[in-house]
C-alpha cells in the first residue's frame, strides 16, 4: 500500500487491527448473508411459497446453515 501511496511513508500499520478491520468489513460480512441467507429466504418465500408462520423458523434456520450463527434468545417455534 506504500508504494501506491495510500500508506505515507514512515506510518506504521498494526497487522493484527487490519486483519480484523478486513475480516470486519462489509464485504467479508455481507457475503454469507447475501448469498446464502437472504437469497434462499427469498426462494422459500416466493417460489416455495413459504407460510407466515413458518418465517422466523426459516429465517433462523438458513442463518445457522450460511452465517453459523444462531439467534440471541430462544424463539417461538409454532
Amino acid at each position: 500500500m506504500r508504494q501506491i501511496g495510500v500508506v505515507p511513508p514512515g506510518m506504521t500499520i498494526d497487522r493484527n487491527e487490519w486483519l480484523l478491520n478486513e475480516a470486519l468489513s462489509d464485504a467479508v460480512v455481507f457475503i454469507p448473508w447475501s448469498a446464502g441467507t437472504m437469497t434462499h429466504f427469498e426462494y422459500d418465500l416466493y417460489e416455495k411459497r413459504l407460510p407466515e408462520d413458518a418465517f422466523n423458523r426459516d429465517w433462523w434456520g438458513l442463518v445457522a446453515q450460511y452465517q453459523g450463527i444462531g439467534p440471541p434468545a430462544p424463539r417461538h417455534t409454532e
